[in-house]
């Protein structure tokens, strides 16, 4: 296997992750198993479930989707993964969060949270990212990257956290605990480092503040709103409120 195959840089992403995510995993597991025994097996699925992951939105492009500036292909895969999980037994839509009902009060905050999401989506256009995006572009930001790292993140992955660790703590009306937090932390590294052709490790601070800034508050909605959907809209929201600005504000 050559450090250029697709195995490899699953393999060599996945296990970066995972070693990077592990201090606050052990921090999460030393302070919940005081009080209560963790099911390392759960635990174990979720890390394979990384992989599952990264298997999905690295894969090679092919056919119509290779053709395409963005990776249509690899979030149709993902959001496909996180559907057929839904088909095992034991697992369902509403146990990852993908139901339409929404905790009642939900509405005010979520108000709230658009402000943020605006003020977040504001930041890169702020920094210098000033552009008018084609018609792909608009359509994949608007619908791709929402609809499958949402379904990915805060369903799959703080949906289970929570079952292994629980939601001992409270914010604004909202109940959360370490399965917020690690799917935070992973969002943030899954945004941060990633390993291409010949293994080169690409790197972004700036995309590790910025998703990190946003898996704080999309974590906070799933659990205020129990639901993934309005997450997925306010990442919509993050995602284009850059182009709009720059449409808006670009002198005609």
């Amino acid at each position: 296997m050559g450090v250029n195959s697709y195995p490899a840089q699953v393999l060599a992403t996945g296990i970066m992750w995972l070693v990077l995510l592990m201090p606050v995993v052990f921090w999460a597991v030393w302070i919940t198993s005081q009080a209560a025994r963790i099911d390392v097996k759960h635990l174990t699925f979720v890390a394979v479930l990384v992989f599952v992951e990264l298997a999905s939105v690295m894969a090679p492009r092919f056919g119509v989707f290779s053709r395409l500036n963005w990776n249509w292909q690899g979030k149709l895969l993902e959001i496909a993964w996180v559907l057929l999980l839904t088909v095992l037994p034991g697992y369902s839509l509403a146990r990852l969060g993908l139901n339409v009902y929404w905790v009642p009060g939900s509405l005010p905050w979520l108000g709230t949270a658009a402000v943020i999401a605006v003020l977040l989506g504001l930041l890169p256009w702020m920094q210098g990212m000033r552009m008018l995006p084609d018609r792909e572009t608009w359509l994949f930001e608007l619908t791709m990257p929402s609809v499958a790292e949402e379904l990915v993140f805060r369903g799959v992955f703080q949906s289970l956290l929570n079952e292994t660790f629980g939601r001992s703590w409270r914010f604004g009306s909202a109940e959360f605990g370490w399965g917020a937090l690690i799917t935070a932390a992973l969002f943030t590294i899954a945004h941060a480092a990633v390993f291409g052709r010949n293994l080169h490790l690409m790197t972004s601070v700036a995309g590790a503040m910025h998703a990190a800034a946003a898996a704080g508050l999309l974590g906070w909605v799933r659990e205020r709103a129990g639901s993934v959907w309005p997450c997925v809209a306010l990442h919509s929201v993050v995602n284009v409120t850059p182009f709009l600005a720059t449409w808006v504000f670009m002198p005609r």
